[in-house]
């Protein structure tokens, strides 16, 4: 059986950041068949296990799994990792510094599901207040700042 969405979630030495998308997660998996994947790449720092007990102790291991590599690959190889380790519909690559804003994945899914003729979806990123973050340029410039405008 599928997932109708999969998440993939990088951790190297973030467990306090994982936790936090985690739990903000925590609502949206009861109202969508989803299936979070977090991928331990080869962390030194003990943050595997750390991520184990958080999973336990907030009671998510039904909707949470955590897969250890042996070794750090990178981010396109934990999350080629996190891709293999299951079957879903949609899958979605979340960093582990997000917060998965109320019903935000609901509303995706909606609008996916309105556009089947759409592959790939780049979510809107907000600061925490809300309003929208600029994140396409990596370098900020007069020219970047003037189309951001």
């Amino acid at each position: 059986m599928n997932a109708e969405l999969a998440v993939i979630i990088i951790n190297y030495q973030t467990p306090e950041l994982v936790g936090n998308c985690l739990a903000s997660l925590a609502d949206t998996c009861s109202d969508l068949s989803l299936t979070v994947v977090v991928v331990d790449n080869a962390s030194p720092d003990g943050s595997a296990e750390r991520i184990e007990r958080m999973i336990e102790y907030e009671s998510w291991g039904n909707w949470v799994r955590l897969v250890h590599r042996e070794t750090n690959g990178g981010f396109a190889a934990g999350n080629n990792t996190g891709l293999r380790a299951i079957r879903a519909d949609r899958y979605l690559l979340l960093n582990s510094d997000t917060l998965v804003r109320p019903r935000a994945l609901e509303w995706m899914m909606i609008a996916l599901d309105a556009r089947p003729d759409v592959g790939l979806v780049g979510p809107r990123l907000e600061w925490p207040d809300g309003t929208p973050q600029e994140s396409c340029f990596r370098f900020r410039s007069p020219i970047t700042e003037m189309l951001t405008a």
